[in-house]
């Protein structure tokens, strides 16, 4: 069927609306722009796509995202967008013919916008199929509007948020009208500092020489005018440069621990009260301090959300740096909840943003719009009267912060001083990849000084791969997180779509410096719980059976391990209150999704194979589609005679696996290995083959409910 784009413009004439900038940061969205105007092509090329139409004597946008799977009910396009000068937040999209694809129109004013797509009221969905880009606009897709006739910036080096290693220049192509140019006019800046430009005129390519640049952070500005007037769209950047990269690391003492984060008003009470103090009588529920004689989750790392005042739930737009968040209790208790969390060989590290404030705070407040205010360089102003500033993700309630500044890194070091003297154990600092290692590496001194403890964590995270989780261990950090972790953690076992998971792991993986550890989370703050994504206890166990058999951190959301689901709809990006109601059946079921978690945990502890790589026994995961045989297998080996087999279930039909394994460890040697499922012990142990690599003559007895099977098989002596 046609597509009617004039049924479409009605139908949305309506029904866009605004509100304040919204922006989600969770995947990687790439751009695929393709021009033109005809307002009744139904092709519009891959997926998600952007393209002009001219519709009623104005430029409006079809944006279109498919639907592959064939389970979307409600789609929305999120984004920075102005049109017609007010905000756009939200737009519906509409799936017209029934064919899977979505669309949406909106008129936008010139500029440049972050867009993402909120599928199912919860779950942003990024596009498995594309290509990953450059980052743009901070984890999300790009869109550019140019100002009518006027040129404007269409490609550039280095790229935005980018880090290189090779920098003396940088080079840039306009794209427009260029016929009247004044090519003499364009002006570059970095760091606000005037840049010599040399032209290429044919080309409209420009080259802005750069004299022994030091390491750091660079705000890059370009601006111009032609001869009729008409100003190029004003483009800023930030990327990084760094002569050398670090291959080896301080260890962390992390080897075989289980984290568990926190939002402490959502932990401590059904109420969201009791504060620190309600954390502190919880603690025996995360480690109880009696080993494997006790009945705790066996938590050794603590990573504390909420702490300081914040314009959202998380902590993370911050308006004050020196105080606690009311209702928690002062910086006093924080240092009897590291001395309780010690004595149950608990570590402690505490959620800090450094690379940008809440507009709300009383600093940026008085320097908006007052060029005289001593703090006027601790932001990145981009006009004489201080009211255009570069935010986090273009949202201007998140001003970033310069680091650069002088005035700014001391104030911000003596904070992360004082803090680090409360007796935490660390830090992990949000969005850490938009800051400069240089800075970093002052930040980590500043909280060894103030803690005395020379092997304090300090911890970042970061959107993307493996690039920018390396850029975080550069920076001296010893604990790496990705965001997009989580992402595909929860896109895998939602979908079967292992390509979310293996591609990203291996990235991630391989980006990390010897003696580094890589955070591994259930979830983010812009996703739904695992629960809800999956809908299903079974894919939730197959998911956290995935992440606590596997090399990294595992990181434990709040209530995961109790099915806590995201309230419907949402609220303030899911701070679930933890259901304590719910815990004492979940302990006494030894099938639960809590004695999942705690058994593999201590499991963990014990089997090397189970949280690191060995001698290159990589798992290799056999993914199979739902409807062949239901379920996903890894192995993992570290000696020849010894193997493990995960299997994570996906079909509540099958009473049985028995598939013919390709093991992907070569040093099996042929033979015969009794497997037990170290889980269940009470379940009856079998006896396969191995030969030429290939494991068979093996049926498993499953259980599908459970969601994940853990296999130990061991080589048969002859005299067995």
């Amino acid at each position: 069927m046609p597509f009617d784009i004039q049924a479409l413009y009605q139908k949305h004439k309506s029904r866009i609306t605004g509100g304040t900038a919204v922006l989600l940061g969770l995947c990687i969205l790439c751009l695929i722009f393709s021009s033109g105007t005809d307002q009744n092509d139904p092709s519009l090329g891959e997926y998600p796509s952007i393209k002009p139409l001219a519709i009623d004597g104005s430029s409006r946008w079809l944006f279109s995202w498919k639907d592959e799977s064939g389970t979307a009910h409600d789609v929305l396009l999120l984004g920075n967008f102005i049109s017609k000068g007010q905000p756009v937040t939200r737009i519906q999209m509409y799936d017209e013919n029934g064919d899977g694809v979505w669309r949406c129109l909106v008129e936008l004013d010139p500029g440049q916008y972050a867009y993402k797509f909120l599928v199912n009221k919860n779950l942003l969905v990024p596009p498995s199929h594309v290509d990953v880009l450059e980052r743009t606009m901070n984890g999300a897709g790009q869109v550019f509007v140019p100002n009518g006739d006027a040129p404007w910036v269409s490609s550039i080096s280095p790229a935005d948020e980018s880090t290189t290693t090779s920098f003396s220049n940088i080079t840039f192509t306009l794209s427009g009208n260029l016929g009247t140019l004044n090519m003499g006019d364009v002006r570059v800046s970095l760091n606000g500092k005037p840049l010599p430009v040399s032209v290429d005129r044919e080309n409209a390519r420009f080259t802005a020489k750069v004299e022994d640049p030091a390491e750091g952070q660079f705000l890059l500005q370009i601006s111009g005018q032609d001869t009729a007037g008409n100003a190029i769209l004003e483009y800023q950047s930030i990327f990084f440069y760094y002569r050398s990269r670090i291959s080896e690391i301080e260890p962390t003492g992390l080897d075989g621990a289980l984290a568990y984060r926190v939002l402490i008003p959502a932990f401590t009470a059904t109420n969201s009260g009791n504060g620190l103090a309600g954390l502190i009588s919880r603690l025996d529920y995360l480690n109880d301090g009696k080993g494997e004689k006790g009945k705790s989750l066996g938590i050794k790392l603590l990573v504390l959300y909420g702490i300081l005042p914040s314009s959202d739930a998380w902590g993370s737009e911050i308006t004050s740096f020196e105080r606690t968040r009311q209702g928690l209790g002062d910086r006093s208790l924080l240092g009897v909840l590291a001395s309780e969390c010690r004595k149950r060989g608990i570590r402690i590290i505490v959620h800090f943003n450094l690379a940008y404030i809440s507009n709300q705070h009383e600093f940026f407040q008085e320097t908006y719009g007052n060029p005289g205010s001593n703090r006027w360089d601790w932001f990145f102003f981009m006009n004489d009267t201080g009211t255009r500033y570069l935010g986090y993700a273009d949202d201007p309630s998140l001003p970033r912060l310069n680091t650069s500044s002088e005035t700014a890194s001391t104030y911000l070091l003596d904070i992360v001083r004082n803090w680090a003297a409360s007796g935490i154990d660390g830090f992990l600092f949000e969005h850490a990849d938009l800051l400069p290692e240089a800075w970093w590496k002052r930040v980590r001194d500043a909280a060894r000084t103030g803690s005395g403890k020379p092997d304090l964590i300090l911890a970042g995270s970061c959107h993307g791969s493996g690039d920018y989780v390396n850029q975080l261990f550069q920076g001296k950090f010893s604990v790496a997180e990705s965001l997009n972790h989580a992402t595909d953690l929860a896109l895998a076992f939602a979908g079967n779509r292992p390509e979310e998971i293996t591609t990203g792991i291996g990235s991630w993986e391989a980006a990390i410096p010897r003696g580094g550890a890589f955070l591994r989370p259930t979830a983010n703050r812009d996703m739904p719980r695992l629960a809800s994504i999956h809908n299903d206890t079974m894919r939730s166990r197959a998911a956290l059976g995935f992440l606590l058999t596997g090399g990294g951190v595992p990181m434990i959301q709040w209530g995961d391990e109790l099915d806590l689901r995201s309230p419907d709809p949402p609220v303030d990006r899911d701070p679930s209150p933890m259901d304590w109601s719910s815990l004492s059946n979940k302990q006494a079921d030894p099938e639960s999704t809590f004695n999942l978690v705690r058994n593999l945990a201590s499991l963990r502890r014990t089997w090397p194979e189970l949280r690191r790589d060995l001698d290159g026994g990589r798992p290799v995961l056999r993914w199979m589609t739902e409807k062949e045989f239901g379920y996903s297998a890894w192995v993992r080996q570290s000696v020849p005679n010894r193997f493990f087999l995960g299997i994570m279930l996906f079909n509540r039909g099958r009473k049985e696996a028995s598939p013919e394994f390709v093991l992907p460890i070569t040093t099996t040697p042929d033979g015969h290995y009794r497997g037990r499922d170290i889980l269940m012990p009470s379940l009856q142990t079998v006896v396969a083959k191995v030969k030429d690599g290939k494991l068979s003559d093996i049926t498993l007895p499953v259980k599908p409910e459970r969601g994940f099977q853990l296999w130990l098989f061991e080589r048969l002596t002859t005299s067995e």
